[in-house]
């Protein structure tokens, strides 16, 4: 089993999203850290201005998000790296759509990356869902375990 754990930045920056849930779905990128024990969630990068934003939609626009993923790439000496992608969802209680599960399984499946798997995290009104997807897999829900 894999463990996740979310720095407090990371916690906040979920928090400010239900305190004023958008009209639109949003969404971003998971950064942070892999380890022997598991993997450790540091930040979740904002909307880009070429994102598109629709009421039971998001679509993110890569040119933006992957420089953001580079430069913290490159300013932690490789370390920090891209974890996968969380967005909202207008719901108290969020469940991936099939186009959410498509498009982990598609990113896990052909995306160079240093992990073989990607967190799908969907911030809900009241509770979130996390995920994990690893190749050639079904998507699996996991324990959000939040650490101080």
């Amino acid at each position: 089993m894999i463990k996740v754990s979310f720095k407090k930045e990371a916690l906040k920056t979920i928090d400010k999203l239900k305190q004023a849930p958008p009209p639109k779905e949003i969404g971003g990128v998971l950064l942070g850290y892999v380890y022997d024990w598991g993997i450790e969630v540091e930040t979740l990068t904002m909307p880009s201005k070429s994102d598109i934003s629709e009421p039971m939609g998001f679509t993110r626009k890569a040119f933006e998000t992957q420089e953001k993923i580079n430069l913290a790439w490159k300013e932690s000496n490789g370390t920090k790296i891209y974890l996968g992608e969380w967005h909202t969802h207008p719901e108290d209680i969020p469940t991936p759509s099939q186009v959410d599960k498509d498009m982990m399984l598609s990113a896990v499946n052909e995306t160079e990356m240093e992990t073989e798997s990607l967190l799908l995290l969907i911030v809900g009104w009241e509770k979130d869902w996390l995920g994990i997807q690893e190749k050639l897999k079904e998507i699996n829900s996991v324990q959000l375990r939040c650490d101080e």
